[in-house]
């Protein structure tokens, strides 16, 4: 059994591909992350998408269901990530048009971390320095 991506945010709601053997085209079909279930959805008889569902941060193991029960794996894990939230934010402010570079310092992240902001509803461009 496989997982992608590996990691994802303890919120939850990430796609995840997980590989293996034997799934059905079934609405009972279920994955679990640990102990919680998931959605999920066979897409072949190798490949499941789940939905990660929310979980506190650390490692989990990943199973699949056919029918709800009696899930299986091969030990392949995901590993959720602590949402951090900032410390300090500079510049506080910036013309409208966009485009001022903005640093954040908060709770220290690993750079194989997902790591992303946003501005109101925008999403900013993707950056990381370990500074």
């Amino acid at each position: 059994t496989g997982v992608t991506p590996s990691e994802g945010l303890e919120r939850g709601g990430q796609t995840v591909t997980v590989t293996g053997g034997n799934f059905l085209h079934t609405p009972t079909l279920e994955c679990r992350f640990g102990l919680r279930r998931a959605a999920g959805s066979a897409l072949s008889s190798t490949l499941v998408l789940c939905t990660s569902p929310e979980h506190r941060s650390g490692e989990a193991a990943v199973h699949v269901s056919n029918s709800g029960r009696g899930f299986q794996g091969d030990g392949a894990t995901f590993r959720f990530l602590e949402t951090s939230l900032p410390h300090e934010v500079s510049p506080s402010r910036g013309p409208l048009s966009g485009g001022t570079r903005v640093t954040v310092r908060g709770i220290p992240v690993r750079s194989s971390s997902i790591v992303g902001a946003r501005f109101g509803a925008q999403p900013s461009a993707p950056g990381w320095s370990g500074d």
